[in-house]
């Protein structure tokens, strides 16, 4: 198992949290069961006063104006609780201004809405492998990928986990190459990380 300090594991870490970011900032669910503005239900299910809501505090959040974009979720949340959506992009603007206690009331909330919301889910399981839950942070990642097996960051997350902090790298490679097999296009660093675990479990 590498150590938490690691050149690697700094390397792999910066990627999570790109993906972190692309996912969960999007506002737009990469399949129908994902988080996005309804949480699983169907865009044309949603109130507009709903969607030009959430719209207007994702244009907020993306400029980094936190502290508007979070009244504008909540705003949001309080008129439509059954929204999943908001409560996810409380949770990263919590992260964001270094509040992990408020981010994850805001995750299990979503996910208390919303059980079949990957996005939750993985967003917990990231909090729970900062605190060096790993195997708590498994579970979540785990519960994800059986919500939506093409969740792809739930799949990155859960093979980093194995690779830098659990030591089991033929599942970590497992996860690698299924979250690789998920793009569009290929991954280069994520091919890198394949080709050195293949050469570590020869």
């Amino acid at each position: 198992m590498k150590t938490f300090f690691s050149r690697k594991s700094s390397i792999r870490l910066g990627g999570l949290a790109l993906t972190l970011l692309l996912a969960a900032c999007s506002g737009s669910p990469q399949k129908p069961s994902g988080g996005g503005v309804t949480g699983g239900a169907d865009a044309s299910q949603v109130p507009e006063g709903a969607r030009s809501q959430y719209v207007a505090a994702l244009r907020e959040q993306k400029a980094r104006n936190f502290g508007s974009a979070l009244k504008k979720f909540q705003a949001v949340s309080e008129d439509y609780p059954q929204l999943s959506g908001p409560y996810i992009n409380m949770g990263i603007i919590y992260m964001n201004t270094d509040a992990p206690d408020q981010a994850q009331a805001m995750f299990e909330k979503a996910v208390s809405v919303n059980g079949l919301n990957p996005e939750g889910y993985s967003l917990l399981g990231y909090l729970a492998r900062r605190q060096g839950k790993f195997a708590e942070a498994e579970e979540y990642y785990r519960k994800a990928i059986a919500v939506d097996g093409s969740y792809a960051p739930a799949r990155l997350n859960l093979g980093i986990t194995y690779d830098l902090y659990m030591g089991k790298l033929q599942e970590a490679l497992e996860q690698y190459q299924i979250y690789q097999s998920l793009q569009a296009q290929p991954d280069d660093e994520v091919n890198r990380w394949i080709v050195d675990l293949q050469s570590r479990l020869q």
